[in-house]
């Protein structure tokens, strides 16, 4: 028996894939005290800047802070003790408004056996913190976080959530709506079951001059955004999947 000839084996071509990019001026990588701290400085610095009117002309805009835990806050430790003159410095009034839970008034250091325990004469200057504040850092680091990007009042910035899957925007817009982040045309939606006409209702709304048009949040599937621009008044890009796509990375 003869065995026939099979076709020819084709070249594999390389493909190049295209990445979403965000442009930026400052990047900081990690929502911990240091670097939300280090985000406000760098815009208290930009605002006084500005005031003075110095050249060239900044904007706090593209100061980026990444963050891998799914809220700000959520991988910092319950309890710590905070001084607080490095904060003072950054919020003059930050004790009417931080999560202090309490003032340290005294403090004492002792050396302890296996059964018994001894008062040190003085307290090691390293381990002196009357003054200082018992916080929760999880609740110090979501307020730092309001302070740097104040919630509750809308403002003209915009933004695109983008998922690959229809579950996960579901999942995304319940969360959005349960915030109060979707009355009165705050929250659009895009996927690949959207006729042409809402579509381009969708698009036009998100394009239009944020000062008149009140949409702020675009959730929108890979597919449905294929081929569109939306970033005429739009420059913060996130992409969100449950379950986590390691693949998603560079967004």
């Amino acid at each position: 028996m003869q065995q026939g000839k099979g076709p020819p084996s084709a070249k594999i071509q390389p493909v190049e894939t295209a990445r979403e990019q965000l442009e930026a001026d400052v990047l900081i990588v990690g929502a911990g005290p240091a670097g939300l701290a280090c985000a406000l400085h760098l815009a208290n610095l930009i605002e006084q800047h500005t005031a003075a009117n110095k050249s060239p002309a900044l904007s706090a805009e593209n100061i980026y802070v990444l963050e891998k835990a799914r809220e700000v806050g959520a991988h910092q430790l319950s309890g710590a003790i905070m001084d607080p003159r490095a904060l003072r410095e950054l919020v003059p009034d930050f004790e009417k408004s931080a999560p202090l839970d309490t003032p340290v008034t005294g403090d004492a250091a002792y050396y302890f056996t296996e059964q018994s325990s001894w008062k040190l004469p003085i307290t090691p200057p390293p381990l002196r913190n009357h003054g200082n504040y018992v916080v929760s850092l999880n609740k110090l680091v979501k307020w730092l976080e309001d302070t740097v990007r104040p919630k509750g009042r809308w403002n003209q910035e915009r933004v695109i959530i983008f998922t690959e899957y229809r579950a996960t925007q579901n999942w995304l817009q319940t969360i959005l709506v349960a915030h109060g982040l979707a009355g009165g045309d705050r929250l659009l939606t895009l996927n690949g079951s959207t006729d042409l006409k809402e579509r381009e209702r969708v698009k036009a709304a998100f394009q239009y001059d944020p000062a008149l048009s009140p949409v702020r949040i675009l959730l929108a599937t890979d597919a449905a955004s294929e081929g569109i621009d939306l970033q005429n008044h739009c420059s913060r890009l996130i992409h969100n999947e449950i379950p986590w796509n390691p693949n998603r990375m560079e967004q």
